[in-house]
């Protein structure tokens, strides 16, 4: 079997080969026989290449692409405790010690959020006990103002006494009932 370069036009290199020249003393069915399984073999080398390079392009690349995209996921669904494989050299490992920045900065900035919310739950405690503790004593001075004035206007009826009250600037003038009582 002898493989001849395809003769060129005008002086041009040789593109792969042109035919398969068979030099034996076989009959023509056998040289068709032989040139056919050389053809199936020659394909079947190159589709058993081909499916080599495949998984070789598998194993080196789609893989750890599957693996970081594995990894996005499971941060984007808020897994922060994903394993994520940074030991490659090359660009992939680049990319995937990119995410455990990420991830990591994620995992802090949900601390940090986790902890200023533990705060305000807190200061909305200590805001509440705060008021809750004011308006009792809003309640106690106004319950203690009340009997105030109703002592001062006991004792005014029974000394038959009053008290009066002019704002000049304001033109406000008030009164006890007794002085009231009293001046008609």
């Amino acid at each position: 079997i002898c493989i001849t370069p395809l003769v060129a036009y005008d002086g041009a290199e040789p593109f792969f080969f042109s035919y398969i020249k068979i030099r034996t003393n076989h009959s023509e069915s056998q040289k068709s026989t032989i040139a056919g399984l050389f053809i199936f073999g020659s394909i079947g080398c190159v589709i058993l290449t081909s499916i080599v390079i495949i998984w070789m392009i598998g194993k080196i690349v789609i893989r750890p692409l599957t693996d970081l995209k594995t990894s996005a996921n499971h941060v984007a669904r808020g897994n922060l405790n994903q394993k994520i494989d940074t030991s490659r050299k090359d660009e992939l490992g680049v990319l995937a010690e990119s995410f455990v920045y990420m991830r990591d900065a994620v995992r802090k900035k949900i601390d940090d959020l986790n902890l200023l919310n533990k705060e305000l739950r807190q200061a909305k405690s200590d805001l509440e006990l705060s008021r809750s503790s004011l308006e009792k004593k809003v309640t106690e001075r106004t319950e203690e103002l009340s009997r105030s004035e109703r002592r001062l206007a006991g004792a005014q009826r029974i000394a038959h006494l009053g008290n009066w009250n002019w704002d000049i600037s304001l033109d406000n003038f008030l009164c006890s009932d007794e002085t009231f009582r009293i001046l008609g």
